[in-house]
């Protein structure tokens, strides 16, 4: 419910329902002796009807389940909005994307996974090679996966090789914990801290949007602010000419 309140992309939880379901019951499918599969079915279609009729309480009602579906067969958006192009692998910042993908097939080949695990991956790699916004969407599917994966193979590889390992006494964990997820909160008060200061949000506006033709036009009132612009502009030009209405 407060995910369809917050953003469209309520319907990637059922996307990901669906996979848990499909994996379960292709599971039951090849193991019928096996009563928790049953459970499990059961659990997630009830899991998944709550879902659907919580999608229902925001102030769009019933408006709201075609949206998603709406977005996604819209051919302007999707050959004409940038985001939802496919990955374009000449530019640098999906070099991590790009490594992220190898460390998982590495991971498969080194401990093959469970059903489920495969089909989430798989069904995340599709989505973020179709649209460059959904690489965030493979990123938050496969990493329990490959640190799932790369755990369970590592106790493996140890106790095949009779490794052992003693873990720091609880009291000294607890203290390192304490002190990593201090430091973690520090850094991160003080770049949020940063990047809402009036100064950067001004240089951030000054060099991602058209500025001095939002400030041509506030000075010139008759002429109007229907025009094309560029998608990533949209939110910033609609604000400066909200803010002049007011």
């Amino acid at each position: 419910m407060l995910w369809a309140n917050l953003h469209g992309g309520w319907v990637i939880g059922f996307a990901w329902l669906g996979v848990a379901l499909v994996a379960e019951l292709m599971s039951w499918a090849w193991d019928q002796d096996n009563p928790a599969h049953r459970m499990h079915v059961r659990r997630l279609a009830v899991i998944g009807l709550a879902s659907a009729v919580a999608v229902a309480a925001t102030p769009h009602f019933l408006s709201l389940y075609p949206y998603p579906f709406q977005t996604q067969g819209s051919e302007a958006q999707q050959r004409l909005i940038v985001e939802w192009a496919s990955p374009n692998f000449h530019d640098l910042f999906l070099r991590p994307f790009e490594a992220m993908v190898f460390l998982v097939i590495a991971g498969f080949a080194l401990r093959r996974p469970t059903l489920y695990q495969f089909l989430l991956t798989a069904a995340a790699l599709f989505l973020a090679l179709q649209s460059v916004r959904n690489v965030a969407l493979f990123v938050a599917a496969a990493t329990p996966v490959m640190i799932t994966t790369y755990g369970e193979w590592w106790k493996e590889f140890a106790a095949a090789r009779k490794w052992s390992y003693d873990l720091p006494p609880r009291k000294l964990f607890a203290v390192i914990t304490a002190v990593v997820l201090i430091f973690i909160a520090l850094i991160t008060t003080l770049r949020v801290a940063n990047n809402v200061s009036p100064a950067h949000q001004q240089s951030m506006d000054s060099e991602s949007y058209p500025v001095a033709a939002a400030d041509w036009l506030a000075a010139h009132p008759d002429v109007g602010t229907r025009m094309y612009n560029q998608y990533g502009w949209g939110g910033y030009l609609a604000n400066r000419s909200s803010v002049r209405r007011r």
